[in-house]
């Protein structure tokens, strides 16, 4: 039983994968339907693992906040994965002008 209020961090990925050949990151994230079947949100935002997570006793988790009883069995599904290669090195050029027209500022695209 998963009580409101209390924190939990539920195991859900024992011995990550591993690539010799590919440096790759993980995203972890609640499926759509987490919060309505479950009444849990993840608490930190979104989980980012590096590549670095991989020793024989790592395990992936997804810290949980419940907001109300409930109950969630072993291969429950709560969250997802997006495993992706490692982002390129990217170089930044210093500007003091964007040549681009300004879009309005945040939350302003959609109106």
């Amino acid at each position: 039983m998963v009580s409101p209020s209390n924190y939990y961090c539920f195991p859900v990925l024992p011995n990550p994968p591993r690539s010799s050949a590919v440096s790759l990151s993980v995203s972890s994230i609640p499926r759509s339907s987490t919060y309505k079947n479950f009444g849990i949100i993840q608490t930190n935002s979104c989980g980012l693992i590096d590549e670095t997570y991989c020793g024989d006793h790592d395990q992936w988790f997804f810290p949980a906040l419940a907001m109300r009883d409930t109950v969630i069995h072993v291969n429950d599904r709560i969250c997802q994965f997006r495993i992706m290669e490692h982002q390129p090195e990217i170089r930044f050029e210093e500007t003091d002008r964007l040549t681009a027209e300004d879009r309005g500022g945040f939350g302003s695209t959609g109106k």
